[in-house]
């Protein structure tokens, strides 16, 4: 975490830049350091100006790195590899969720209901995640096939 406590990014750009396919965006020296200063601050703050701020660079530049379709690839495969691992997280959390309201429903435990609650939470976004992933896996895959076709 950064000191503003929130989650600093540069570390999982720096892993990303090892991921097969990712590696066709980047760049070398300052202009490399400046995109992965822009994905770290995009990832984690919620408007340019902010990301700007973040990052120490001009709003001008993080726009102006946003209209290149190669780094917004790069952006848009960050942001999913986070959401992945958002849910993989969650996932690894089910099994515990589940033996919580097992727990719940034995010992009537008068506490029980927040555990329930954060239980459920945890259950019901694993459970969306991995549809979520099904459905992109299954449009990807017809995306690969119409590409194919097309090619013919």
């Amino acid at each position: 975490m950064s000191s503003d406590g929130k989650t600093d990014y540069t570390w999982f750009i720096k892993v990303l830049r090892g991921l097969s396919g990712f590696g066709r965006f980047w760049q070398v020296g300052e202009k490399m350091e400046n995109d992965e200063k822009i994905l770290s601050a995009l990832l984690s703050s919620g408007t340019v100006a902010e990301s700007a701020k973040k990052s120490g660079l001009s709003e001008r530049t993080i726009y102006r790195r946003l209209a290149d379709k190669d780094f917004r690839a790069a952006w848009r495969e960050a942001r999913q590899t986070t959401v992945e691992m958002a849910v993989s997280q969650l996932q690894a959390g089910m099994s515990e969720a589940a033996q919580t309201l097992i727990d719940s429903l034995r010992l009537g435990d008068k506490f029980a209901s927040e555990r329930n609650r954060a239980a459920k939470i945890i259950l019901e976004r694993g459970d969306k995640g991995l549809e979520t992933f099904d459905v992109i896996e299954r449009l990807e895959k017809l995306e690969r096939m119409f590409e194919a076709k097309e090619k013919r």
